[in-house]
Parts: C-alpha cells; sequence; structure tokens
C-alpha cells in the first residue's frame, strides 16, 4: 500500500503572465507498506480546478521516477493556461495506484501567475526584470539609502544609470553589515561594513588585506603589465610591513612609514637603497651590513668610504663579532687592534715624509716596537728592538735556533775565508759584488793563521787586492782565515742617534703616541 507525504513545491523557473507555461519542482515523500519506497516507480500528475471529482486540467505521465529513501523530484508542466489564479489540486497516481487526498497548491508556486510579483517581471525567455518604479531586488524595501540621485536598499541588487557610466547601467550590490563571496564553500572575498576589503580573511584591519596573519597562509598581490611585446608581473606578500611603488621606484616601509628598502628604476640610476629612501650608490645602507661569504669584485678594487663627500675625514671599522680583532681605516691609516679599548697592534701608514709608507707592529701600550718604512732617500729601512733569524732545529721538531744578527753603529758589510801561505806570502781577492757595495777606504782586514809557529801575519792593498805576508820576513807554508769588513756605500752618513717621532704616521695623535712611549719604558725597566 502507497502511503505519499507531500514534503514541499519548489519553484523552478518563474514567468509572469497568462498565457506561458510555467514549470516547477515538486518533491514528495512516499512509503510502499509502512516504510520508506526505495527504487524505479511510474508515476503520473494531474491538476484539477476542484478537490475532488471532476477532469484534470493537465497531466504529466506516466514518469518513471527513482525514489531514495522515500524522497523523488518530479519537474512539472501542465500547459500555458494552467494557472489563472484559481485554486488548483494535485494528484499522484503510482503504479496504478491513486493516492489520495489531493494536494492544494498554495502561495510558493502559485504566485506565479501575476504580471507583477512583488516588483518582478520575468518573460517567457526566463529573464529576470525590474519595473519602472524601484530598480533592484531585495528585503526590507522600505530600508533604503540614497545614492548619486537614486534609491538603494540596504541588502538588495540593483541596476542603474548613474554618473559612473552613462551608456549603461551598473550593477549595485549592498549588504548592510558587510558582503562576504564564497567558492567551493570556502570564503574567498568579504567586504566589512567600514569598506576594508580582505581577500582571504573575513577581518580584515587594513583598507585592503590579503590572507590571513592569525593562520601560517601568504597573501599575494599580483600586478603586471602585458603587452605586444612583454609580459611581466610581479607577486608581492603583504603584511604589517606597507609597500609602495611608482614610475621612478619601488620599495618597502614599515609600520612606523621607515623606508627598509628602496629600488630605484633604471632612469633613476638603478640604485638599491636599505635604510634610506635615497640612494647615492649602486647600493646604500644606513645600517651594517653582515655577509657569511665573501665580498667579491670582478675588476679593480673594493673601496670603503665612510662618507658620502668622500673626504676621507671620517673612519671605517671593520670588526669581527666576538668584539676581539678589529681594523679601522682613517686618515689614510689603516691600523689592526686586539680589542675594542684602541691600543694599536699593527699599522699601515704613511709617514711624514711625502709618498713614504711604514708599517708598525706595537706592543702592549700601543708603541711601535718593530717596523718597516721607506726613508727620504727612498731605501727600506727595517727595525726593532733586536733582529734574528729562525730556523726549525733539525734535530727537534719541537724546537727552533734564534739567532740574533750582530750590531753596531753602522751600516756594515762582510766577506770573509779561508787561505793558504806559501813561503810566507798569500792573496786574497774579493768578491765583485763585495767590491761593489763597499766604501773601500772604510775596509779592515782580519787574519788569523792556523800554525802555532807562526810568526803573525800583515797584509796590504794593493790595486785592489789584499796581499798577506808573514811577519819577521817568515817563509811558513799553512793555512789562516781571513774577515774582511766595510761600511756600505751610500750610507757612510748613518746616523746613530734620532728623534723619537722621526717616522711617526702622518695622522698619528702625537700626545698619545708619547703617553704609549713613555709607558713602554716604563714596562722595560721592569723587567
Amino acid at each position: 500500500m502507497f502511503r505519499l507525504k507531500h514534503l514541499a513545491v519548489f519553484v523552478a523557473f518563474l514567468f509572469v503572465g497568462i498565457g506561458f507555461s510555467q514549470p516547477f519542482v515538486y518533491q514528495g515523500f512516499l512509503r510502499d507498506n509502512g516504510s520508506p519506497a526505495t527504487g524505479n516507480y511510474s508515476v503520473t500528475f494531474r491538476l484539477f480546478a476542484v478537490e475532488s471529482g471532476g477532469s484534470p486540467i493537465g497531466t504529466v505521465g506516466p514518469v518513471a521516477t527513482s525514489l531514495s529513501n522515500g524522497l523523488f523530484t518530479a519537474r512539472l508542466d501542465f500547459g500555458t493556461n494552467a494557472f489563472t489564479g484559481a485554486d488548483r489540486w494535485l494528484e499522484l497516481e503510482v503504479d496504478s495506484t491513486t493516492l489520495s487526498p489531493r494536494l492544494k497548491i498554495d502561495s510558493v508556486p502559485y504566485a506565479i501567475h501575476s504580471n507583477n510579483t512583488r516588483g518582478l517581471i520575468v518573460d517567457n525567455n526566463l529573464n529576470v526584470g525590474l519595473t519602472s518604479t524601484r530598480k533592484y531586488m531585495g528585503i526590507g524595501t522600505s530600508d533604503t539609502f540614497p545614492y548619486d540621485g537614486k534609491t538603494m536598499g540596504h541588502y538588495a541588487l540593483g541596476w542603474f544609470d548613474d554618473t559612473w557610466n552613462p551608456f549603461g547601467a551598473t550593477t549595485w550590490l549592498s549588504g548592510y553589515a558587510g558582503i562576504k563571496l564564497f567558492t567551493s564553500g570556502a570564503l574567498r572575498v568579504a567586504i566589512a561594513q567600514n569598506g576594508a576589503v580582505g581577500i582571504g580573511t573575513a577581518s580584515p584591519v587594513r583598507l585592503l588585506q590579503v590572507g590571513d596573519p592569525t593562520v601560517s597562509s601568504v597573501g599575494l598581490i599580483r600586478v603586471g603589465q602585458n603587452g605586444a611585446s612583454t609580459s611581466r608581473a610581479w607577486d608581492f606578500g603583504i603584511g604589517d610591513s606597507a609597500l609602495f611603488g611608482h614610475r621612478d621606484n619601488f620599495g618597502f616601509r614599515d609600520v612606523s612609514g621607515s623606508t627598509i628598502m628602496v629600488l630605484q628604476s633604471s632612469g633613476q640610476g638603478g640604485r638599491v637603497g636599505i635604510g634610506t629612501s635615497f640612494p647615492a650608490q649602486s647600493l646604500h645602507t644606513t645600517g651594517n651590513i653582515r655577509t657569511d661569504g665573501g665580498i667579491l669584485q670582478s675588476q679593480n678594487s673594493i673601496v670603503l668610504h665612510p662618507d658620502v663627500d668622500l673626504t676621507g675625514d671620517d673612519s671605517v671599522s671593520i670588526a669581527n663579532s666576538g668584539g676581539g680583532i678589529w681594523m679601522k681605516f682613517q686618515d689614510s691609516v689603516a691600523t689592526i687592534y686586539s680589542s675594542a679599548n684602541g691600543i694599536m697592534n699593527v699599522r699601515f701608514a704613511t709617514t711624514n715624509i711625502a709618498n713614504h709608507g711604514v708599517i708598525e707592529v706595537g706592543d702592549i701600550p700601543g708603541t711601535p716596537k718593530a717596523g718597516v718604512y721607506v726613508a727620504d732617500n727612498g731605501n727600506g729601512i727595517v727595525w726593532g728592538n733586536i733582529k734574528s733569524f729562525r730556523e726549525p732545529d733539525p734535530n727537534d721538531p719541537e724546537t727552533d735556533f734564534w739567532y740574533a744578527s750582530l750590531e753596531g753603529p753602522e751600516a756594515a758589510l762582510y766577506v770573509r775565508g779561508k787561505g793558504r801561505l806559501v813561503n810566507g806570502q798569500a792573496l786574497i781577492e774579493l768578491p765583485d759584488h763585495f767590491q761593489t757595495m763597499m766604501l773601500p777606504e772604510s775596509i779592515t782586514v782580519q787574519l788569523t793563521p792556523a800554525a802555532r809557529f807562526s810568526k803573525g801575519l800583515a797584509y796590504e792593498e794593493i790595486n785592489g787586492q789584499i796581499s798577506v805576508f808573514e811577519l819577521n820576513d817568515g817563509r811558513g807554508n799553512y793555512d789562516f782565515s781571513w774577515v774582511v769588513t766595510a761600511v756600505r756605500k751610500g750610507y757612510e752618513d748613518f746616523r746613530v742617534k734620532r728623534k723619537w717621532d722621526e717616522i711617526l704616521p702622518l695622522a698619528a695623535d702625537r700626545e698619545k703616541e708619547w703617553e704609549a712611549r713613555l709607558k713602554s719604558i716604563e714596562l722595560r725597566d721592569k723587567r
């Protein structure tokens, strides 16, 4: 036994005006012997003008209908004159069984009979239009606001000829508290009541906000230019920082309005500024620069300028992260310090002699204790408290040999060798290089006989050669050793005593240098 429960009648297409077809959707619930019907059934729909008896105005079916858990849906069309405004009843026949009572069709589908249904006009092509008195669809017809000389509902969709475009109607959409757009069941765009637009967020806190800062997502805006020969597009993340740009510059500012970075166009120099809106060089930063790699320059050299006007009156410092060894460049002087206390360890500079350089190594107070410099005569000079050579011990790899150089009040050189007396005479031939470098009148000769019976040795200079003979007309035959020393040619005026600041670097602070010198002497005296 079939038992029908009418669930609803839905308008599928709205037409206004008597004489047009008026299809609508009917949904019902059918029980078969007390249980929800499931399967395929043959259903016939008849429309009557009376509750019982009479002849049908129109018939649809039989229609093969598929039911699932009792539910079924059918689209019904009873002809052009089925709905005239009078009462109508719907009768169903299921598999040759006529169900009763008939269903009276009430206001929802029946409202389609009117030529003017609450201001909505529908033509026979299913186009929806508006009356001439009100040009929007909405709820709360009295809840309106004026705009551009028109009246618009707070909860409405309308079409108006306005001042924006006089050549056609524009679409107006209004939601008093805001508007939300969805796709695939998810919010995509939200317009808040204050006009803020959110893309990907329901709570925009800026005039335009892309993405939700409370979730791990990134909002992007794509700004592009497409042309016949070029196609460019840039994506930019939007957060608390601001994004700005125009034809000359593009960059970022933080929430306080301070410039974080600016990129100039090629017409403005193509420069990059970090922390400044007006970069003066290809890369201009107002803060510190850190690199975990190297700074490479393929051509010429790398120059660090501490000031914009390139006057050299400021300094550049290079330090390690621990505050230990650091280097400072100032006024043609490069100084290496062991810490930030300003004690000099190594200094590269020019001296008070024009275009002459000096390298100095300092002690604890910062007094130079060794160095290399170019004197006023162009000679390179190495100096220190002691001059040594250092060589690993060939018999003990954990030990080094340190030999100190001979010292004296003159710039001297020497040559030495061995000879043999034959009949009490011998000749010493000095090497060409020694003769070239020595001052002839400064020569001294030391002779040492290798025989106990020697009567003693002496020499004479004959035509640049040294003639050796045994004293007392001796005629001995034995070996001897010799050493010849002389002053270097051109260094005969070597000065032993000099002023302490003779080779002071050009930009050195003389007062500080003097204080460091006194401290160094004090430490020496305590040792």
